[in-house]
């Protein structure tokens, strides 16, 4: 153990770099450490309170006590700094990563990632709408933990000085990573999508979901930026879904407590995580729901929390005489040896037990099939396709519908002629979403440009889509297709 207390491969603070030079000199007074200031950035951003509104699994304002994407994230939170605690980790850095981890998430839960996955991917052409070549190949795909990297480093605009937040490499590379870099695998075409020919799909064996259009956003991250502590925020990740999808599902149902006692049973948690669930009785006057989400949070995630970090310890320490560890300083040199190759020898370290993580994937697997695919979340899931994909039409049939947001964000991309007037340059802003609105409804002359704002806007949709709350897309929806006088007024 090292005089700050953590162990030899944690991160320091001091090894942090950012994407863009700092404007200011840091005010000494203020006390933060780089990873601190990132986690207040995180905090206080657009995309971070848009959580609130965002389904987990459930429907985001079903139950009062069901999670939100928000409250998931403070519970990756907490899980994750008590494992770096445990660990000897940099718990700053897991904070400020497990709090931006999911700001990229899309609507209505994983339902709203598939579809903009299938879009922008060019497997779904939205019944014909989407024009071919929306989305050239250097432009494809979507996913939410790479979403989520792109959302801070490049979409969020608090500062004049450049775009995004500008949070250290550590942060970024955690955010992309708390999740996998692909699709794993190929697309069986799922009833729910447009191509579906009864479990089939008519592309074949080809994997349709390429994810080109990050390229830019992980290459811009300043090296070094493996760690550790991104792998916990991944694992918390899991513990906290485990969890909240089992006593979600008890709250509205789908499960009752002998199946929570089973699946308890079968994965085998430590006794005295696992002992108070099993003990309960229901037919017991004290066996409360409230006493049964007590004893859920008490058998997985102590549970769960206890073989990761009996395993991880291990790991860890095996991993530091394999490379010769024993200071901070072999460990920025070992970072610097290595480079983005270092994830491959970090990313086995944070791991439970080979017998464990058979039973837990076994859970997972079970919780799929009793959760996910139950008739309340598949009615929602439905649901949410069919709006967000009626959502795309609309705004693909007349761009003019966009809020302001993205049509300036249209305006200040690369790439395209706007055509302002000669000698005059872009017009006050005031006059910019009126003048680029009366330019997206007459045309464009030119085929390359006609084919790059094409390009732009139909990353633009995508970007507008993953930002909204569940409740902003179903407004919107009915703003833009309902024929009620109440639901036609102006918003932007």
């Amino acid at each position: 153990m090292s005089d700050d207390g953590l162990r030899p491969c944690a991160i320091r603070d001091e090894w942090a770099k950012f994407p863009h030079p700092k404007q200011r000199p840091r005010n000494r007074a203020d006390g933060r450490t780089h990873f601190q200031r990132d986690g207040d950035r995180i905090l206080y951003c657009d995309a971070f309170r848009k959580l609130a509104g965002k389904t987990q699994v459930f429907l985001a304002g079903a139950h009062d006590l069901m999670r939100t994407r928000l409250t998931h994230t403070m519970e990756v939170v907490q899980i994750s700094k008590r494992l770096a605690q445990y660990l000897d980790l940099n718990v700053d850095l897991v904070e400020a990563i497990a709090l931006g981890h999911d700001v990229g998430h899309t609507p209505f839960g994983h339902a709203g990632e598939d579809v903009l996955k299938h879009v922008t991917s060019g497997c779904d052409g939205l019944s014909g709408t989407l024009p071919e070549n929306s989305f050239v190949e250097a432009g494809r795909g979507f996913r939410h933990n790479l979403q989520s990297a792109r959302v801070l480093h490049e979409l969020e605009a608090p500062y004049s000085e450049h775009p995004g937040l500008n949070l250290s490499g550590f942060v970024l590379w955690g955010v992309a990573h708390h999740s996998r870099l692909w699709w794993s695998a190929r697309c069986r075409a799922p009833m729910g999508c447009p191509l579906n020919e009864w479990g089939t799909c008519p592309k074949g064996a080809v994997a349709p979901f390429p994810l080109a259009v990050y390229r830019a956003t992980l290459r811009s991250i300043p090296m070094p930026c493996c760690s550790v502590e991104a792998f916990v925020v991944a694992q918390a990740d899991e513990i906290a879904q485990r969890h909240h999808d089992l006593e979600d599902a008890y709250l509205t149902g789908l499960v009752t407590l002998p199946d929570l006692k089973r699946l308890a049973a079968k994965l085998q948690l430590p006794p005295d995580a696992g002992a108070h669930l099993l003990g309960l009785r229901p037919t017991d006057a004290a066996t409360t729901p409230e006493v049964v989400r007590g004893a859920l949070s008490r058998a997985f995630v102590h549970g769960l929390s206890i073989r990761l970090v009996e395993e991880t310890r291990r790991r860890l320490k095996r991993f530091e005489r394999a490379h010769g560890i024993s200071s901070a300083n072999d460990m920025q040199g070992w970072l610097l040896k290595h480079g983005l190759w270092a994830h491959v020898a970090l990313g086995h370290l944070v791991a439970y037990p080979s017998d464990f993580a058979a039973k837990e994937k076994a859970l997972h697997k079970a919780l799929e099939t009793i959760i996910l695919n139950s008739g309340p979340v598949q009615r929602m899931d439905g649901k949410a396709r069919f709006l967000l994909r009626q959502l795309w039409k609309a705004y693909l049939s007349n761009p003019q519908q966009l809020p302001d947001r993205v049509v300036l964000r249209l305006v200040r991309a690369e790439g395209f002629d706007w055509q302002w007037r000669p000698g005059r340059g872009r017009p006050p802003l005031s006059n910019v979403f009126s003048t680029a609105r009366r330019r997206l409804g007459s045309g464009v002359s030119t085929k390359p440009q006609r084919a790059r704002l094409r390009q732009l806007l139909a990353r633009a949709i995508c970007d507008h889509l993953a930002s909204m709350t569940d409740q902003e897309a179903v407004e919107e929806h009915q703003r833009l297709y309902s024929s009620h006088a109440e639901s036609v007024h102006i918003s932007t």
